[in-house]
Order: structure tokens, then C-alpha cells, then sequence
């Protein structure tokens, strides 16, 4: 996911289901329409601003009908997009935002 979205993003993230499901995101702006119904309620909840790849992995997850609760997720560096990550920090695991570990504390899960 990282490599497909080199100059196009910031991160890329997977999130993994407790039920072993997987989804794959990527940073970008998301309106609350573009979110599933849990993942929305969560981000409206915790505050949390929505763009994270996290974001956009647990919607995949939650749009396969699996279960976000217990949820682990990571995130790494994608070079270029619009924090000019080098080309040498591409692929370096990121920590969860503030934000991204509201929302997945309120999920019951966290960073893999």
C-alpha cells in the first residue's frame, strides 16, 4: 500500500480485525459521509479528525461486515505527499496520533 501511494500520500496503515480480517488505508481528507456508520460514530466520538490511514483501513474492515472492536492497527511513512516524508524514512512504522489512540482505545483495541 505504501509503495502504490508514493507522492499521494503521508501514511499507509493496516488494521487487523480479532477475527483475523484485514484492511489497508491510506492518509487522505474524508468527510464524515465517506465513513462506515461504526467508524463514523467512533471519529464523532473521540474527535478525531478522520484523515489518518487508520481511518481508512477500519472502514474496509467494517464494510466486510467484520468486527471493529479489539481492533489493532500500524501505520508507516509513504515518501513525497504533502509532509515530504524522504525517500529513506519510506516504509518506517509511524505511532499512533493522539487522535488515532482515542479512537482505537474507545474501540478496545490499539497499535499492533
Amino acid at each position: 500500500m505504501a509503495d502504490a501511494n508514493i507522492n499521494g500520500a503521508n501514511a499507509a496503515a493496516e488494521v487487523v480485525a480479532t477475527n483475523g480480517a484485514r484492511g489497508y488505508g491510506v492518509s487522505a481528507p474524508r468527510s464524515m459521509s465517506q465513513l462506515t456508520p461504526q467508524v463514523r460514530a467512533a471519529v464523532q466520538t473521540t474527535g478525531h479528525h478522520g484523515g489518518c490511514a487508520e481511518i481508512g483501513a477500519l472502514c474496509l474492515i467494517e464494510l466486510g461486515g467484520n468486527p471493529l472492536k479489539g481492533a489493532r492497527g500500524q501505520a508507516v511513512k509513504v515518501s513525497g505527499g504533502s509532509k515530504q516524508h524522504p525517500v529513506e524514512q519510506h516504509g518506517e512504522e509511524i505511532a499512533f496520533c493522539e487522535a488515532c489512540d482515542d479512537l482505537f482505545s474507545s474501540l478496545e483495541g490499539g497499535p499492533m
